[in-house]
């Protein structure tokens, strides 16, 4: 792939699953700290919840500590099994994106060409990052072709403003 058009695919990704990432950690600190309430102990960043099978605290713990242990019940196994999921959905929905974004990619000659791939709903929060804009290049790209294009590929565009719109909620729930 073309340096600019690697640049365009790490930034796309940036914007679109970076903040995934700080919401799992969030919600999976909540959860442990929701646990140890729930039970009625009194809770530090290096105990231990267990779950399936494995261990997940906030902080390590210091070398030669006890840190004190819990199994994850309840609501709050639930919540760990909803974010995992969620974890497990975000990756897949990631390769599908990643495919689509791929195809825009494969078919730009230069950035005024991707601008003119991607639907309008989406190309402005997706370029944002770039300051620069569209090149000055003849459009390679025929609005027939164009439209055919983001005719035959609209779910994905669908699910790319769906992901924007949910960024946009974790970061104002934040």
């Amino acid at each position: 792939m073309d340096n600019f058009k690697q640049l365009y695919m790490d930034n796309w990704l940036e914007i679109l699953y970076g903040p995934f990432p700080k919401y799992f950690e969030k919600t999976k600190n909540n959860i442990i700290v929701q646990a140890y309430a729930a039970v009625d102990i009194t809770w530090r960043e290096e105990d231990i919840v267990y779950y399936n099978g494995l261990a997940y605290s906030i902080a390590a713990a210091p070398f030669g500590s006890n840190p004190q242990r819990i199994d994850l019940t309840g609501n709050q196994k639930d919540q760990m099994t909803a974010l995992f999921k969620e974890k497990v959905e975000i990756a897949n929905e990631q390769t599908i994106v990643k495919g689509y974004l791929s195809r825009i990619l494969n078919l730009s000659i230069c950035s005024r060409d991707i601008h003119a791939l991607l639907p309008e709903s989406i190309c402005s929060h997706l370029t944002a990052w770039n300051k620069t804009g569209p090149s000055n290049v003849v459009l390679t790209i025929t609005k027939p072709k164009r439209d055919e294009f983001q005719k035959r590929n609209k779910q994905f565009s669908d699910l790319i403003a769906e992901r924007i719109l949910t960024n946009l909620l974790l970061q104002h729930g934040r």
